[in-house]
C-alpha cells in the first residue's frame, strides 16, 4: 500500500509543477498575458479543490480501492490529449479535469495512510509527501529535457501514462481498511471550529506552493532580468528544499507538533520578504531555502488532522485539502491580476503573507488543543 501511495504521489508532484514549468511555452502558444497564464495554473487547483473536498465523504463511506483507481484515471486521461494547437478553453478544461482526479486521490491517499498507521502516521505521510516532492523537483528538469527533444506536450502525455499505471495498480493492490464497522457507526460529529485553523494552514501553505511554482519563471525574467531556465531551476530548488524538509520530518527523533509549523511559517516569511526587498539574483538558493523552511507543514498538518478527527477522518482531510486548493487557485489569480500592473514580485510578497498565516493559525490550533485536549 505504501509503495502504491509513493508511486501515486510522485505523479502528483509532477502534476503540481507541470503548468508552471511550461508557462513560457503555454504563454507563447496561446498568446496569454500574466493573469490568463495564472488562471491556467489556477484551474489545476480549482479542479483539485473539487476532487479533494468531494472525495472526503466518499472515503468515509466506501472502499478506497475504486476511488483511488477512478481518480487516477480522471487525472491521466485529459493529460494524454494535451497538444500544441489546443485552445485556451481546451487547456483550462484539460488541466482542471486533471486537477479533479489529482485532488480526489490526494484525499484517498492521505486518509488511507493516516487511518492505517494511526498515531504513527506523521512519518509515513512525510515519506509519501516527500515522494510528491521528488516528482516536483524532477518535473521542471524533465520539462527542459523532454521539451527540447520531443516538444513540450510530451511532459503532459508521459505524466498521463504514469497516472494510468497508478490507476491499474490501485485496482489490483490490497488497499485494506483497518477500521471496523463498530467504530464507523460510533462516529461523532465533526467539530468544525477546531478544524478551521488547520484549513487556514492548508489554504496558506498550498498558496505558497502555487505562487512559487507559477511565478518563479516570470519573477526571474521580468523582475530579476534572468533567463527563463533560471526560473525553472528555482522551481526545482524550491521543491528540493521541500523534499529535504520532509525527509527531516521522517528522521526527527521525536514527533513534531503545531509548534514546528509556527517556526516554519515565521522562517518562510522572513526569507520571502528578504528575497523580494533586496531582489536577490540567486533565486535558486533563496527559493530552495524557503522550501526547506516550510516543506514539513502540509504532511504534518494532514497527519495531525487524521489524529485529531478520527471519527470523520476522510471528511476532515477533504475539507482541509479543499481549503488548500482554494488557496492554490485564488491566490495565483489575485497575484496575476495585481502582477499585470505591479510586476510578478507581488507574488513573492504574497508568499511572505501566507507564511505569516501559517504561523498564526498553527499557534491558534496549538493553544486550542492544549485548552481542550479531548
Amino acid at each position: 500500500m505504501l509503495a502504491l501511495a509513493i508511486l501515486t504521489f510522485v505523479s502528483f508532484g509532477w502534476l503540481l509543477v507541470v503548468v508552471g514549468a511550461h508557462q513560457a511555452e503555454l504563454t507563447a502558444a496561446m498568446s496569454l498575458d500574466l493573469s490568463q497564464a495564472a488562471l491556467l495554473g489556477a484551474s489545476l487547483a480549482i479542479g483539485a479543490g473539487i476532487g479533494i473536498t468531494s472525495c472526503g465523504p466518499l472515503f468515509d463511506r466506501f472502499s478506497p480501492r475504486p476511488l483511488w483507481s477512478a481518480a487516477a484515471l480522471v487525472c491521466g486521461l485529459p493529460l494524454l490529449t494535451v497538444s500544441e494547437d489546443m485552445t485556451y478553453v481546451g487547456a483550462l478544461l484539460r488541466i482542471g479535469l486533471a486537477g479533479v482526479g489529482g485532488g480526489a486521490y490526494n484525499t484517498v491517499v492521505n486518509a488511507v495512510v493516516a487511518e492505517h498507521y494511526g498515531s504513527r502516521a506523521p512519518r509515513p505521510l512525510a515519506i509519501v509527501h516527500a515522494s510528491a516532492t521528488v516528482g516536483a523537483v524532477a518535473g521542471p528538469l524533465l520539462a527542459e529535457a523532454l521539451g527540447s527533444r520531443f516538444g513540450w506536450p510530451s511532459s503532459f502525455r508521459i505524466l498521463g501514462v504514469m497516472h494510468l499505471l497508478a490507476a491499474g495498480f490501485a485496482w489490483i493492490a490490497p488497499v485494506a481498511r483497518t477500521r471496523t464497522r463498530e467504530l464507523a457507526s460510533a462516529s461523532r460529529p465533526l467539530r468544525y471550529s477546531r478544524l478551521l485553523p488547520f484549513m487556514a494552514i492548508t489554504f496558506a501553505y498550498v498558496s505558497m506552493e502555487a505562487l512559487t511554482t507559477l511565478f518563479a519563471v516570470p519573477f526571474a525574467q521580468l523582475s530579476l532580468g534572468l533567463d527563463p531556465s533560471r526560473g525553472r531551476y528555482a522551481i526545482s530548488a524550491f521543491w528540493g528544499g521541500v523534499l529535504l524538509s520532509r525527509i527531516g520530518l521522517t528522521l526527527s527523533p521525536k514527533p513534531l507538533d503545531l509548534r514546528a509549523m509556527v517556526a516554519a511559517g515565521i522562517t518562510g516569511a522572513v526569507i520571502s520578504a528578504v528575497t523580494l526587498a533586496l531582489e536577490l539574483p540567486f533565486i535558486e538558493l533563496t527559493l530552495g531555502i524557503d522550501g526547506l523552511a516550510i516543506g514539513l507543514v502540509y504532511p504534518l498538518a494532514m497527519a495531525l488532522i487524521g489524529e485529531h478527527f478520527p471519527s470523520a477522518r476522510g471528511t476532515a482531510i477533504g475539507l482541509a485539502g479543499g481549503a488548500g486548493a482554494v488557496g492554490g487557485s485564488l491566490t495565483p489569480w489575485v497575484a496575476g491580476v495585481l502582477g499585470d500592473g505591479l510586476g510578478p514580485g507581488v507574488a513573492i510578497g504574497m508568499v511572505a503573507a501566507c507564511a505569516i498565516i501559517v504561523a498564526a493559525a498553527a499557534g491558534i490550533a496549538h493553544v486550542a488543543r492544549r485548552s481542550s485536549p479531548g
